[in-house]
């Protein structure tokens, strides 16, 4: 039915350097003729109803069969905590289609979307890996850090396990102006069924030592492998 884009709106805040701005609101952007170039796109766009600067959709999208998984986050006690709603695919722009997992069901109610997973990032993936038999998140530790954490479930909206480091970033390590984040896998990426192509980005406060860097700015890749337990 065309090409469905998550938009995330911010405006200008007081901040540290590099950091003065504040997201406010995610949009439901559809594209009605992808397959043209995009100068001849037609692009319309909804704002998601239930956004806010503290509860936001659209982090990651999964679909999962006939069924999308549209996984956000909540801001609460100063850290991000996933949310996660589903809707039919083929319903994906009719909001009053979504419904939201709460205590273990899916309600109507945006307002009782509850926390599965807590202490994650603004930006996370959510994908099913075949050779580890289960959903993987990926996500940078609190949003801005050297570590890259991957959690598993066995269903999109959970339970998720603990935490699992799964990589170092070294950049993090060059300057002190330098910090790394947006972690994230790519499964469409992926040569095999038992890896994961995952990408994080490394920047720094400094924009002069932004611009003097060619090695920062830029998405850094890795190829992560999985094996199935054995359960037996």
């Amino acid at each position: 039915d065309g090409l469905f884009l998550f938009l995330l709106q911010i405006e200008p805040a007081e901040g540290p350097a590099a950091f003065g701005f504040k997201p406010v609101a995610t949009w439901l952007g559809k594209v009605s003729n992808p397959d043209e170039p995009p100068g001849r796109w037609n692009v319309s766009q909804q704002r998601i109803p239930w956004g806010n600067e503290r509860r936001l959709f659209g982090a990651s999208v999964l679909r999962q069969g006939g069924t999308c998984y549209i996984y956000g986050t909540v801001e609460e006690d100063v850290a991000k905590h996933m949310i996660v709603a589903r809707v039919p695919a083929e319903q994906l722009g009719d909001f009053s289609a979504w419904r939201f997992f709460a205590e273990g069901e899916w309600v109507t109610d945006a307002d009782r979307a509850g926390r599965v997973c807590d202490n994650v990032a603004s930006e996370f993936s959510v994908s099913y890996q075949p050779a580890a038999d289960r959903y993987v998140l990926v996500y940078t530790a609190g949003g801005l850090s050297a570590d890259i954490l991957l959690r598993f479930s066995p269903r999109p909206e959970g339970p998720w396990g603990e935490p699992v480091e799964v990589y170092r970033c070294p950049e993090a390590g060059w300057d002190p102006r330098v910090f790394c984040y947006a972690a994230k896998g790519h499964p469409e990426l992926a040569a095999a069924a038992d890896e994961l192509i995952v990408t994080y980005m490394a920047n720094a406060t400094d924009l002069e030592l932004l611009e003097s860097d060619a090695r920062l700015y830029r998405p850094r890749f890795l190829r992560v492998k999985f094996f199935r337990e054995d359960r037996n």
